[in-house]
């Protein structure tokens, strides 16, 4: 897969840290996911995730490590909604955690 157009992301974060987080495929595979997500569940969930800012500041109780603030939108379709017309559990369990792969001896901040 080509890399994802991240030019769009606000935020002061590296252009490093948003290329990753915009290709979902290298996010997933580096949090130990299925590579191959087209065949599964979470390709579609995934991929209505817009990546719309990454910010990252020093923490503030922790003066040596940095925290990030990640802000995503999603368009929920009819397919990921139960019978009760509200989001599944499944898909909202498909939501990425990006901070923790944020850890500073991986990338670049």
């Amino acid at each position: 897969m080509s890399e994802r157009n991240f030019s769009h992301i606000a935020g002061n974060a590296s252009d490093k840290i948003k290329s990753f987080l915009a290709d979902r495929r290298k996010l997933f595979a580096a949090a130990g996911l299925q590579p191959n997500l087209e065949a599964t569940f979470g390709d579609a969930i995934v991929g209505a995730l817009n990546i719309c800012e990454i910010t990252v500041d020093q923490n503030p109780l922790e003066p040596l490590s940095k925290e990030a603030t990640v802000v995503c939108q999603a368009k929920i379709t009819q397919s990921m909604v139960n019978g009760h017309g509200t989001l599944h559990g499944g898909c909202s369990g498909m939501k990425p955690s990006p901070p923790p792969l944020l850890d500073s001896s991986k990338h670049t901040v």
